[in-house]
């Protein structure tokens, strides 16, 4: 019987090779069409965010928005790089100089502490000894949770820290670290020395409903957490910073970054800085400091 295949050459054709080519030939057209689909939504979505800060003030630009969104991609890349690194957390101080403040970073939604590296080292090169990182959520990674959770963890780590009576507590925080910050200190400590909120929906935000989670749907606008929230606030007077930008295509209205009427509060607005940006760039890093420095030497 002859039992010899009937096409004995394609036993021998590299078959691993052209497979690969097949897989990575599909794989780039359909990259091709989602880049092309993302494209085409960014477009849209750089025209629509415009137009809403054109009614918030008639002087933002599309070119700023364009710019802005070219730079948010780079930061995104960035902080998705950065998580490769290790955490800023591992580089907390073992133990508390009494003589200083003590300055709490706090990172933001579906992020960790690979992104405060900056703003440490920038108040670490400032002369701060008390700097600690700590990641949103928690040892377990879980940005879902509520802001009530997010602010118990807050309140657990700085009790882990053990600090001594009378030294002064900064928290500076982005995204929804810093209305977590903001709910610790209502419900927890409103003797802290000084809350830092960057790019914080501190009056909730209407891109919220994109999001998934419990906190992402306390942040919405309007909602009757942030509601709550701001009228708890009202009734504080711990000095309040809150650093925002005016193309940030998270917080929309990009104005819900800032409290308003209220006492003792101080509001920083960059024309050119986006959601991401606003966390690593020199404007907001040089603000935290100068922010942390008044409250060693209160200017009179």
């Amino acid at each position: 019987m002859n039992t010899q295949p009937l096409a004995p050459h394609l036993c021998h054709l590299p078959w691993a090779p052209i497979a690969s080519v097949l897989v990575t030939g599909a794989t780039l057209l359909l990259a091709s069409k989602i880049a092309a689909l993302a494209t085409i939504i960014s477009i849209f979505s750089l025209v629509i965010f415009h137009r809403i800060a054109h009614r918030e003030s008639g002087e933002i630009m599309l070119a700023n928005y364009i710019w802005s969104f070219i730079v948010e991609c780079g930061s995104v890349v960035f902080a998705a790089l950065s998580c490769l690194t290790p955490p800023a957390s591992l580089f907390n101080p073992k133990e508390l100089d009494p003589d200083q403040p003590l300055i709490v970073l706090d990172n933001g939604y579906a992020h960790n502490s690979t992104g405060l590296h900056y703003l440490r080292y920038k108040l670490k090169a400032a002369g701060f000894k008390n700097v600690v990182c700590i990641n949103l959520s928690g040892i377990i990674f879980n940005p879902f949770r509520s802001i009530e959770n997010f602010s118990d963890n807050l309140k657990e780590k700085i009790a882990e820290l053990d600090p001594p009576p009378g030294m002064k507590i900064i928290i500076a925080a982005h995204s929804t670290g810093g209305v977590a910050a903001l709910k610790y200190a209502v419900d927890h400590n409103p003797q802290v020395a000084k809350i830092i909120t960057i790019a914080s929906p501190v009056l909730g935000t209407k891109m919220a409903k994109y999001a998934v989670g419990e906190c992402t749907r306390q942040m919405r606008a309007g909602s009757e957490f942030i509601t709550k929230l701001n009228e708890e606030i009202a009734k504080t007077d711990f000095p309040i910073v809150n650093i925002g930008g005016s193309v940030d295509m998270v917080i929309q209205p990009t104005q819900n970054a800032f409290i308003s009427n209220r006492a003792n509060t101080t509001h920083y607005r960059s024309p050119y800085h986006g959601h991401l940006t606003l966390l690593y760039s020199h404007y907001t890093a040089d603000i935290v400091v100068q922010e942390c420095q008044v409250v060693i030497n209160p200017v009179i």
